[in-house]
């Protein structure tokens, strides 16, 4: 076969089509890009993924990293916008740092200063 390939000017070097497909076979490759499941992957429309980025924001909330739990909550509610938010990220929606709380002592003008 290498002797018809260097005769047709071809490098003996280089599989041929079906070669390269029994070494990927054989590799194991090939045999692994079929899903052993018939579960299709989870969509940004998909509760789960919803609750799970949910869940994110809450951690870096938690975290202390609160401008990056309301950066991602702006772009989770421009990604479902008919989402009614649960109480607690309401409040960190519309929470800033020149905006705390209402139940924030600080917040409060008549609370007499040090």
């Amino acid at each position: 076969m290498q002797a018809r390939r260097q005769a047709a000017g071809g490098s003996a070097a280089t599989p041929t089509q079906p070669e390269a497909f029994k070494t990927l076979s054989a590799a194991g490759a090939a045999d692994n890009d079929m899903p052993t499941e018939d579960v299709p992957p989870a969509t940004v429309a998909s509760p789960l993924v919803r609750d799970a980025w949910l869940a994110r924001i809450r951690t870096l909330a938690t975290q202390g990293r609160a401008e990056e739990a309301r950066s991602s909550l702006r772009v989770f509610v421009l990604r479902y916008p008919g989402y009614l938010l649960p109480i607690d990220l309401r409040i960190l929606q519309d929470t800033t740092p020149d905006n705390p709380p209402a139940d924030d002592p600080a917040s409060d003008g008549d609370t007499p200063g040090p």
